[in-house]
């Protein structure tokens, strides 16, 4: 409790040496939060006075609302200004159309990270101490506050901060070399260079609110080259990664791991810690970066160093230590680890759990988010059981933190019943499906209404994944009316922003399509496609890993669709395409293997139908082992395709000549399955063709009265395609006789 007169008090600390980290400190008072809760968190045990700032809860989210709005909104103006005077250029022929799309990918990047990152930059911005700050910097600080950002950052500007500071550096380094008696002197200049540093972190928080990337890098940079230590050095590597600028990142983790080097002593918590803070950011960066062995590496060894550390002072590190293994569970749920991912959720788990004991306020968040997390996990191995159980006790948790902010955790929320929606969905539970996607609907639809740029895309989402659910309950006029819906929103964000929208534009096309193909609504769903197809080539254009996959599918359904309506010729364009492009991705998307084995499939049978025995035989040779292995694998599942491909091959074999290899096939078709009689027809035929007439008579007569038509229909083709060996005419012509009695 604090002293009434003077706001100090004292701390016992047991177990401590000067130097050492405090750790977690709950302060807890009716109405009113920690202002300076980055200090606090980072306090350890010094002579200096240690300083705690309250403020009032509802006036500081009040404050970091205000500056997220006005955020997003001069994100959204800039990002408009720079298209249309991007397209005034294209227009004008000034630019050509890739400078162009490059550029306005360029600056939709610039605003994505803004919406990604903007309440991390409202709250650093909010938590500013305007007494450590100059005048000048507290007037615009002022009018930042009230939306007048481009006055506030010309003020900024005015302030030279950088300049100030270089200069408040130098007068306190010729004190120190000049040895100048008056220690006024240099406390002036040790107050001048923290007034100009503190009005320098305020100008760079505002120009990220700003969406002005290159000016707070720029200014982030130089102040970490001037001051050099490892907090200056690690905090520019963040923003580099949030930029994904992964290679300036990875150079100034670098540098601090050297000024740690020099620096650290084995007794000094302190700077172990920044170590393993360190090697943190590297495994983040390593991981965006795909370097996924590097990326393991590092978060093991900082794990390591975090449990060294939580042993000696649990308080202090273990909150990093659960951090750690959070992102070491997505390093390993993303490359299909998934037993190792759920040991380290669990571990995680189970820390977040004491901490949120002792401090529910600081830490219920962390536990619901690893919850979620371990959710995704089983929901994706199919551990529906497991995975509902997680996603409710990360439910209840949020409905918990959402009574006391709804606008901080309410979105949390709608993603959980999402996420909850999604697993019914897959286990078949349609109506608690239905439930779960209603919730957050209602969510999303409120959070939209207050802030649509913000929420709008979550609440297409959710539409979107509501008509998949009634799809799949065969509620074909409900699930057209969500699609629709959220085809409504999406066409509307994409005409704003192409570049952002029109991927999940293109997803809800392509699922109408789905839907009116599956309801034999074969014109509106071949424009759906259509334009779906269109959308993804012209994304593909741009960036082929991301999108190729999505051609391909589509144009896999646009095949079904031709097949289904017996335009066979039209069907064939659509496979082929795929096939190609199946080809092409199979061995760095492994995901779509079902619909480029069933791409060729369908090639094989339509090919045959229109007597294109060679590229029905091409494809076979290519289509054969794959389905082999999917028998193997699963021979219930797979049994009827691989015999009627099996026989399918053996047919077209014989208008290659290949009498042997028929033979061996639809042997090979009819040990698969031995009920699909019209492979017999085959097998008869390459005996018949190889002199091998015993044989064949003896299928031609036990096959006769179920399959004569289909006999003789292969003679006549045979002879056309003029296959039938000059010395087995006349044994053809005696089955035919023995066919005819």
């Amino acid at each position: 409790m604090s002293d009434e007169q003077t706001g100090a008090f004292a701390l016992t600390l047991t177990g401590l040496k000067m130097g050492d980290r405090i750790g977690l400190v709950s302060v807890k008072k009716r109405e009113m939060m920690v202002f300076n809760q980055h200090a606090v968190d980072e306090w350890s045990v010094r002579k200096e006075p240690l300083m705690l700032i309250l403020c009032n809860a509802d006036e500081f989210e009040r404050q970091k609302e205000n500056l997220i709005n006005i955020g997003r909104q001069e994100a959204k103006k800039k990002y408009d200004r720079q298209k249309a005077e991007l397209e005034a250029k294209f227009n004008a022929s000034e630019i050509q159309l890739t400078e162009y799309e490059s550029a306005l990918d360029k600056a939709y990047e610039e605003l994505e990270r803004l919406q990604k990152n903007v309440g991390e930059y409202a709250d650093l911005f909010a938590r500013i101490d305007e007494s450590e700050i100059d005048t000048l910097a507290q007037h615009a600080m002022e009018l930042y506050h009230q939306g007048q950002v481009e006055e506030a950052i010309r003020l900024f500007e005015q302030g030279n901060y950088m300049e100030r500071l270089d200069k408040a550096l130098q007068h306190s380094q010729q004190a120190d070399e000049l040895k100048i008696v008056s220690e006024q002197a240099k406390e002036q200049a040790t107050q001048d260079s923290l007034k100009a540093l503190q009005s320098l972190k305020a100008q760079i928080e505002a120009y990220k609110l700003n969406n002005e990337w290159d000016k707070a890098g720029e200014l982030l940079k130089g102040l970490t080259d001037r001051l050099n230590t490892i907090g200056d050095n690690l905090d520019y590597a963040y923003f580099c990664i949030s930029q994904n600028n992964f290679k300036e990142a990875e150079t100034y983790c670098h540098r601090a791991l050297v000024l740690y080097k020099n620096r650290a002593t084995k007794e000094d918590f302190n700077y172990i810690q920044q170590k393993a803070l360190i090697i943190s950011y590297l495994g983040v960066l390593y991981h965006n970066t795909q370097r996924f062995s590097d990326s393991e590496s590092a978060y093991k060894e900082a794990l390591e160093t975090y449990r060294r550390l939580s042993k000696a002072n649990p308080q202090a590190y273990e909150p990093d230590f659960a951090s750690t293994l959070n992102n070491l569970g997505n390093l390993y749920s993303d490359t299909q680890r998934f037993s190792d991912g759920e040991s380290a959720y669990k571990e995680a788990l189970e820390t977040y759990r004491r901490l949120s004991k002792a401090n529910p306020q600081a830490y219920e968040p962390d536990l619901a988010r690893t919850l979620n997390n371990l959710g995704n996990l089983y929901s994706d191995t199919q551990r529906f059981s497991d995975g509902e159980s997680a996603y409710k006790e990360a439910l209840e948790t949020y409905r918990r933190l959402s009574k006391a902010n709804p606008q901080a955790y309410e979105p949390d929320l709608a993603s959980t019943l999402n996420n909850l929606g999604a697993l019914y969905r897959k286990n078949l539970r349609f109506s608690d499906s239905e439930s779960a996607y209603k919730e957050a609907l209602e969510i999303r639809r409120r959070l939209s209404q207050a802030t649509p740029q913000a929420y709008e895309p979550d609440l297409a989402r959710t539409l979107n994944n509501l008509g998949a659910l009634y799809r799949k309950n065969l509620r074909f006029s409900d699930s057209e009316s969500a699609y629709k819906e959220a085809l409504e929103i999406r066409r509307r964000l994409s005409n704003a922003n192409p570049q952002a929208y029109e991927p999940a534009l293109a997803v809800t096309l392509y699922n109408l399509g789905g839907l009116y193909r599956a309801t034999q609504r074969f014109s509106d769903s071949e424009s759906a496609y259509k334009e779906a197809l269109e959308t993804y080539r012209r994304l593909s254009k741009a960036n082929p890993l991301a999108y190729e996959p999505d051609v391909a599918d589509t144009q896999y359904n646009i095949g079904l669709l031709k097949n289904q309506e017996e335009k066979y010729d039209e069907a064939i364009p659509s496979f082929e395409e795929a096939s190609e492009l199946y080809r092409r991705i199979k061995k760095t998307n492994p995901a779509h293997q079902q619909n480029s084995t069933g791409s060729l499939y369908y090639l094989s049978i339509l090919y045959t139908s229109v007597s294109n025995h060679v590229r029905a035989y091409q494809i076979n040779k290519e289509l054969l082992p794959i389905l082999k292995d999917l028998y193997v694998t699963d021979s219930l599942s797979y049994r009827d395709e691989y015999a009627k491909i099996l026989g399918n091959h053996s047919f077209n074999a014989i208008f290659m000549k290949q009498y042997a290899e028929a033979e061996h096939c639809a042997r090979e078709g009819l040990e698969v399955d031995s009920t699909q009689h019209w492979i017999a027809s085959n097998l008869a035929a390459s005996f018949l063709f190889q002199c091998k007439y015993e044989e064949a008579e003896t299928i031609y007569r036990k096959y006769k009265d179920e399959l004569k038509d289909s006999f003789l229909d292969d003679f006549r083709q045979f002879a056309e395609a003029g296959v039938i060996p000059k010395e087995r005419e006349e044994d053809v012509e005696r089955i035919k006789r023995i066919l005819n009695e």
